[in-house]
């Protein structure tokens, strides 16, 4: 129904929630006391990124007026995510579904367009959920609820995370990896390829975020565009073409101007990674070549 109305409004608890949606918004209403008065306040969440920006609306609200979002959001939002997931994997028929769940929701820009025939043919519903510790956390209660029922399960999860400069770990279990996989993106700079790797693999360096895995000729056609715009940032960007291989490696900048880079990405409070990821699958065409890691995501899911 979302996808084929103008306007659909319907109201319920909290509480049952499935986002699989990619379009609209979560309003939930509750009462506040102030004063010793009671008032009714609307929280208002993208359901795009709901997860992410319900991380995001409390640690906002914990820095500006030290408190916290009303713990009926921050945990029923949490356990009927899981739920949720749970639920729609189990062999159920045409019901079923696959999740991918990621960081941040500059990472569902380019995920969506690279898998956008498994959103279409396959039900596949990519979730941001704002951090490594969150896509951590999802891991292992996934993990603990999909041990319990992996002969009932039909529908497939995998959480991705970048490598920081202190990469997260923890245990993955095997046994599990028909149904739920976590890796971790790493730029190989001896085979001069990104690589999905295991959690804890011992490559961790150097660090790794979606946007040094892309593919480096519409990744470089990105940044002139941003730099034509009079980008001051970008400016030591040259203008030859790059070739497919990955952002990182057809770049080849120097840690000047990477640190540039970082800035240009980091700046507008990070809203430039969102801006720079819509041009950049703007700029996509079927022809360009697609990663590699990308193409082992889509292998697991067919």
């Amino acid at each position: 129904m979302s996808t084929e109305c103008c306007q659909i409004i319907f109201s319920s608890h909290w509480y049952g929630f499935i986002p699989a949606m990619n379009s609209g918004s979560i309003t939930n209403i509750v009462i506040e006391n102030q004063n010793g008065s009671e008032r009714h306040r609307p929280y208002i969440f993208n359901i795009y990124k709901y997860r992410e920006e319900i991380k995001l609306e409390d640690r906002e609200l914990g820095k500006k007026q030290h408190t916290t979002l009303p713990i009926d959001i921050m945990l029923k939002s949490s356990n009927d995510f899981i739920q949720s997931i749970l639920m729609s994997t189990i062999n159920t028929g045409d019901n079923c579904y696959n999740w991918l769940i990621c960081e941040g929701s500059s990472d569902k820009i380019y995920l969506e367009a690279y898998l956008a025939k498994e959103i279409q043919d396959k039900k596949l519903r990519i979730i941001p959920v704002c951090t490594a510790s969150e896509v951590k956390n999802t891991y292992g209660r996934l993990a603990v609820l999909f041990s319990e029922i992996k002969d009932k399960l039909a529908g497939k999860v995998f959480l991705l995370i970048d490598t920081d400069r202190q990469p997260i770990e923890f245990d993955t279990q095997d046994g599990l990896e028909a149904h739920l996989q976590c890796r971790r993106i790493v730029n190989d700079e001896k085979e001069k390829r990104t690589k999905l790797v295991k959690i804890q693999a011992a490559l961790k360096a150097p660090n790794t975020d979606i946007e040094d895995t892309l593919n480096g000729k519409i990744f470089h056609q990105a940044l002139l565009w941003f730099k034509d715009k009079g980008e001051a940032l970008l400016d030591f960007i040259p203008e030859e073409e790059k070739p497919e291989s990955p952002s990182y490696f057809a770049m080849d900048l120097r840690p000047g101007e990477r640190e540039k880079l970082d800035e240009f990405f980091n700046a507008n409070n990070g809203n430039n990674k969102v801006l720079f990821a819509k041009k950049y699958v703007e700029l996509l065409q079927p022809e360009n070549n697609i990663p590699g890691w990308i193409q082992s995501i889509k292998d697991y899911f067919s």
